[in-house]
């Protein structure tokens, strides 16, 4: 039986550590994909619900301040200036 837990801090910085550097074969790219495609990807054949759209919009909907101005989002804001969101976001970055 599969019994879940929390990684502690130190057992994380030492998958991280294991895992740099560490790059995937491709046909071991391809096998995973392959894994996850087409009718054994758990979301084939559904869609998602009004509720559930409307709650992963506002959850990547944060009002940003640019130029001086108040976005309720990014997307927003990149819409306004003509540039991709992450251009937006590189400026953001920038500014802090």
């Amino acid at each position: 039986m599969h019994r879940e837990y929390s990684k502690t801090p130190e057992h994380r910085r030492k998958i991280s550590e294991s895992l740099t550097g560490h790059t995937r074969s491709e046909s071991s790219k391809k096998k995973q994909s392959r894994s996850m495609s087409g009718s054994k990807n758990p979301m084939f054949g559904k869609s998602r619900s009004e509720k559930t759209k409307d709650a992963i919009r506002k959850a990547n909907s944060k009002e940003i301040i640019y130029n001086g101005e108040q976005f309720s989002s990014v997307t927003e804001c990149a819409a306004k200036y003509n540039v991709s969101r992450t251009t937006i976001m590189r400026r953001l970055d920038d500014s802090i």
